[in-house]
């Protein structure tokens, strides 16, 4: 039916700012939200050690994983082998992944396949720039080079790379994020009753 565009609804900076610190970050922390149930075809582990040189870069980074499922020992060990845990964050499975979407700086996927990720979208609708992985899905929803990058699913260098040039260019994420914000409009739950319609009308 579509993304809830009411309830992913883009905070104001002030919101934004009022609900980092509801929720414990801090102001100059940088949040990467990567979500989905934890299973080897979500690939998170990739993110994870994309963390290990993107914390070189920026000291300030934090991976939020949201989502449960059977790889989460295999993850923990990753983040404990790789001194992480000051980094990556589990978040476990929320029902309020809009809060975090929100104060997020980007949206990570590295799945290897996907229909159509609505955690993409929604992250979209709030106006996100996304980092994610080749593959059907992502490619549907993600114009390379305007509403965020796409690099190979399990290249955790060209993950960090990518995430660190959004961190450290704000027009860059302006941009992506407004053109990621147009495009999702298509795969809100308005518009995809509109269309409903018509079809039911013919």
């Amino acid at each position: 039916v579509g993304a809830n565009s009411e309830k992913y609804r883009k905070l104001s900076e002030t919101e934004c700012a009022s609900l980092r610190r509801e929720l414990g970050y801090a102001e100059d922390e940088k949040l990467l939200l990567c979500t989905g149930e934890l299973l080897s075809n979500k690939n998170q582990i990739t993110a994870i050690r994309a963390m290990d040189a993107l914390r070189k870069k920026q000291p300030k980074v934090r991976l939020l994983l949201a989502g449960n499922g059977p790889t989460l020992p295999e993850l923990q060990a990753e983040v404990d082998r790789l001194e992480l845990q000051n980094h990556v964050e589990f978040l476990g499975y929320r029902t309020d992944l809009e809060r975090y979407a929100n104060i997020a700086d980007v949206v990570v996927s590295c799945s290897y396949r996907e229909g159509l990720p609505m955690n993409i979208v929604e992250g979209m609708l709030l106006g996100k720039p996304v980092v994610a992985s080749y593959n059907r899905g992502h490619r549907e929803l993600i114009v390379p080079d305007v509403t965020g990058f796409m690099v190979p699913p399990t290249d955790a260098g060209a993950f960090a790379e990518k995430i660190a040039l959004l961190l450290n260019d704000t027009v860059l994420v302006a941009d992506m994020g407004q053109a990621g914000y147009e495009k999702a409009q298509l795969y809100a739950d308005a518009n995809v009753c509109r269309e409903l319609q018509k079809v039911y009308e013919l």
